[in-house]
């Protein structure tokens, strides 16, 4: 697999992912979205099937600059102000190994999606610890023409994605968790 550098694609990639997620039953909910420097109101789709919500678009303009997509999920029903459990933030365009998400494309041509490891519980987590116990699919991929690993979510069309996006979600809050009580005890 390789890294989706082109806008074009990357562009259709986040229209398919956010067409997966509304696929399965979904509604959408007006809320407010608590990040660490301040708070977004937004329409969020809740994928009720699934016990999570999220919203697709871009970042606002005073958490953080540039180029990518700002994808963030909650676990439970929205309402009123909901926290993020996580965010996959694949680049608009061109390679960006600081963005957390990435868009992947197979040698047949299907759409997947990834993660780097790059997670923040209070402070940045090491992405060794990341990948020594995240549980799930971990890939080596073709970065741009240099190899990096990535948590592998799952392929966009496909009808179990949503549950595969509820999976990586989990994971990102159960690894997450461990880092706090390694930090706290």
């Amino acid at each position: 697999m390789r890294v989706i550098t082109s806008g074009k694609e990357a562009e259709a990639a986040e229209d398919q992912l956010i067409a997966s997620v509304r696929s399965r039953g979904s509604e959408t909910e007006v809320v407010s979205i608590g990040y660490q420097s301040g708070h977004f109101d937004a329409k969020v789709i809740w994928a009720h099937e699934f016990g999570f919500w999220g919203y697709f678009g871009f970042p606002p303009s005073e958490k953080s600059p540039g180029e990518r997509y700002w994808n963030v999920f909650g676990l439970g029903a929205p309402s009123g102000s909901v926290s993020i459990a996580c965010e996959i933030n694949p680049p608009v365009s061109g390679t960006n190994r600081q963005a957390a998400g990435v868009f992947l494309s197979d040698s047949s041509g299907q759409t997947h999606m990834g993660h780097r490891g790059i997670f923040n519980a209070n402070r940045r987590v090491q992405k060794d610890f990341v990948f020594s116990n995240f549980r799930g699919e971990k890939l080596e991929v073709d970065d741009a023409g240099r190899r990096s690993n990535v948590l592998y979510i799952g392929r966009l069309n496909d009808p179990q994605f949503p549950a595969e996006l509820r999976h990586f979600i989990d994971e990102a809050v159960r690894v997450k968790d461990l880092v706090r009580r390694k930090s706290t005890g």
